[in-house]
């Protein structure tokens, strides 16, 4: 059986990497939207 110990650090990297891939895709939108709105 799997401790609740043993399952936090699992579940703090997935959200800090869901977390980072979140924030990097609205940069990666921003800079998208600059590179078409300055035309």
């Amino acid at each position: 059986m799997v401790t609740e110990w043993e399952i936090q650090p699992y579940v703090k990297e997935k959200m800090v990497i869901d977390y980072g891939s979140h924030v990097l895709h609205n940069e990666l939108a921003q800079i998208l939207n600059r590179m078409f709105t300055e035309d």
